[in-house]
């Protein structure tokens, strides 16, 4: 384990970067195949125990150096590694198929034919050697991410069976380095037999060990459909390979057994091990990705939507200003999709907390986890929900009792700290990163109902109001891009101005099923706390369900048959979707009772208004069969110009509306290059119709300009 972590540490002796650390392994590595050539070169074949110095110096410069470079990879960024896990391992899996593609290809002429490196000639003898090493080098990566996977994805023993494959490397290196070594050079056979029969009979406890250890792999049931396929097959194709490769590199009849261990003996030892665990844990992955216990994904997901529009109906009709009364019913709210054994809420107060609600527990017991040391500190310097997998392991607490895993939720007025809730499972990692991310999307929300109640609070003690208003519009200023993002082939620009200090409207870019870039612009009925609401929720569940359909029109008609049962009947929604199908120009334009797509093609400027009724309006029966799209194809620079009734029924001071006709001579009588021209024409328009009047109506824009395919700019 000690020589493990020596060389770990051997690049911080030297205080060594990251970037410093792959130079120097490379440099060695060329270092090293330019000897070996001019040693072949000056004295022909060499076998294994023919400078064998040479061999170790340089082969133990390349691994260290290789070895301190990838435990910086392991060790940075594993918080947000954690946070995207499914994404991040699909990446990581993808990276490591091509990996091993290439060394199967490298490999696959040498698999049954040792004596071919033996005859070759000298430039076939050096190229032999660096297929050994490139075997090397993926062996290296694929324990440094499977060291990650199993880190992210901790269980109660992931440290104990990670520890223990650690020692099964410390002693590999020693095999190799020492008692092998020593071997060669005096003919001490003895040390090199013992430690060889350790290791076999480690190899097989290994086997079993990553076969039946435990293993987090709840997160793949919950991974989307088009992901959950690829990480099937990844995991399919690299366990055919890794199988091979491990097959072939334990026989001493390969002919890359033969490769490694010429760049020093016993080295194919370090690329079996781990290609041995990453096939049996490729395999486990493989198994758990073809499960079938339903779509839990959905079942999660809608009943996450569900208690998120019964938590904002309940904030909405209470118009509470009592803030325990809030925190208990959004305890609640969590426990029915993040159960807990346990749990309680705390409230501070000069600095000492208070307990203000408990669940299942005790006083006592809570004060037995305050007594923790270190616990306090964590709760009071987290800004947003954390998990501790293993209070035991983590924090050392005293008391018995006090054991499992802990999740934390951190509650704010304005950006002060005023509590938390602690929820607490008997069971030491227990949560998963897919819970975390939900008490923190939870969490936000939480954070409008707080701005709401100190709002009603505000409004009636007739103090800070204007503070309590900023932190609301902070709020609702995260729902709504401050930019579109860039889109190969396209300009896009908008921008929404409320007309109080909250408002009803919104826009914004995302992606449905497939990567379709898809533009939506909104309008909540109403104004004020209500409509930032709703436009909360519609946000919140338009991201929860993008990825899972594939048109606006399955978007539309899902997002109705959510809202239409949980919406109040007072209230609706206009919404316009336009999808970009490609980078060629074409489009797919639906319309929620929004007013119409404004669209420049070919010079000629006119209003599309396919059939469409408001969200929330009707039920999706009727609301299907009064639905349709439009879809047609852009030349270079033809414009859409989506907008909200804020625009067309502006009036100025003679009581004349802005109407339709305004925004078509806007687009006539100009020629846009870019979409944010259009919008900066617009308001030159509007301001001088309005003459410095105050908006009556929220207000946004949204222009699209198609710039041509391949266009330069």
């Amino acid at each position: 384990m000690k020589v493990i972590k020596n060389v770990e540490r051997f690049s911080h002796l030297l205080n060594w970067s990251k970037k410093q650390l792959l130079i120097m392994a490379s440099a060695f590595l060329v270092l090293r195949i330019i000897g070996d050539f001019v040693l072949s070169s000056s004295f022909g074949y060499f076998s294994f125990e023919d400078n064998l110095l040479w061999k170790f110096i340089t082969t133990f410069l390349i691994i260290a150096t290789a070895t301190g470079y990838l435990s910086y990879l392991l060790k940075n960024d594993l918080k947000e590694y954690k946070e995207n896990f499914s994404e991040k391992f699909s990446e990581d899996l993808y990276f490591l198929l091509l990996l091993y593609v290439i060394g199967f290809a490298l490999s696959f002429p040498n698999f049954n034919d040792p004596e071919l490196f033996r005859k070759a000639s000298l430039p076939y003898y050096v190229f032999f050697q660096i297929i050994g090493w490139y075997l090397l080098a993926m062996s290296f990566f694929t324990i440094n991410l499977l060291f990650k996977w199993l880190i992210a994805r901790k269980t109660k023993r992931t440290n104990a069976n990670l520890k223990f494959f650690k020692i099964v490397f410390a002693l590999i290196l020693f095999h190799i380095f020492i008692s092998s070594g020593l071997q060669y050079l005096f003919g001490w056979g003895a040390l090199s037999d013992t430690t060889n029969a350790i290791i076999q009979i480690l190899f097989w406890a290994s086997g079993i060990l990553m076969f039946f250890m435990p293993l987090n792999t709840n997160w793949v049931k919950f991974v989307q459909g088009k992901e959950k396929r690829k990480i099937f097959w990844y995991s399919t194709i690299l366990v055919i390979f890794a199988y091979t490769i491990t097959q072939q590199i334990g026989s001493s009849d390969s002919g890359i057994f033969f490769s490694t261990n010429q760049i020093f003996p016993k080295l194919n030892l370090l690329v079996f091990y781990p290609t041995l665990l990453f096939t049996i844990f490729s395999f486990r992955i493989l198994v758990a990705s073809r499960a079938r216990k339903g779509n839990l994904a959905d079942d999660r997901r809608n009943l996450e939507i569900l208690t998120l529009s019964n938590f904002n109906r309940y904030i909405l009709e209470a118009n509470t200003t009592n803030r325990q009364q809030l925190h208990h019913n959004f305890m609640d709210a969590i426990l029915s999709i993040v159960p807990a054994d346990f749990g309680w809420i705390e409230e501070y107060t000069n600095h000492n907390y208070e307990i203000s609600y408990f669940h299942n527990t005790n006083i006592q017991a809570i004060q037995n986890f305050h007594s923790v040391d270190g616990f306090d500190e964590f709760i009071q310097r987290i800004e947003s929900p954390e998990i501790i997998n293993d209070i035991r392991d983590e924090m050392i607490p005293v008391d018995e009792f006090v054991h499992g895993s802990v999740a934390i939720i951190p509650l704010f007025e304005q950006k002060q700290k005023i509590g938390a809730i602690v929820l607490c499972r008997y069971e030491d990692y227990a949560y998963d990163i897919e819970e975390l991310q939900f008490l923190r999307t939870f969490a936000d929300n939480m954070a409008v109902a707080v701005a709401n109640s100190l709002l009603l609070e505000e409004a009636i003690e007739k103090r800070r109001y204007q503070m309590e208003l900023m932190y609301a519009q902070n709020i609702q200023k995260k729902i709504i891009p401050s930019k579109f993002p860039e889109i190969a082939n396209y300009s896009i620009a908008g921008i929404s101005i409320p007309a109080n200090e909250l408002g009803g409207d919104y826009f914004d870019l995302i992606h449905l099923k497939g990567g379709i870039p898809t533009i939506l612009i909104g309008d909540v009925s109403g104004k004020g706390v209500s409509s930032a609401l709703y436009l909360a929720e519609l946000k919140g569940i338009v991201l929860s369900i993008a990825d899972s359909v594939s048109t606006p029109i399955e978007l539309v008609t899902k997002l109705n048959a959510i809202l239409y049962p949980n919406i109040e009947k007072q209230i609706f929604i206009t919404l316009s979707a336009v999808s970009l199908l490609d980078d060629s120009g074409n489009i797919n334009y639906i319309r929620a009772g929004h007013t119409p797509l404004m669209i420049k093609q070919n010079n000629v400027v006119r209003s599309v208004a396919p059939k469409g009724i408001a969200l929330g309006l009707a039920s999706p029966a009727i609301f299907n069969n009064n639905l349709e799209d439009y879809v047609t194809r852009l030349n270079h620079l033809d414009v859409c110009f989506l907008y909200s009734d804020g625009l067309t029924e502006m009036h100025n001071l003679q009581n004349t509306e802005f109407g339709y006709k305004r925004i078509m001579d806007i687009l006539n009588n100009n020629n846009f290059q870019k979409a944010q021209d259009l919008i900066d024409n617009t308001f030159g328009e509007i301001s001088i119709f309005k003459n410095d009047q105050k908006l009556k109506d929220d207000l946004t824009l949204v222009s699209l300009i198609y710039l041509g395919k391949n266009n330069a700019e």
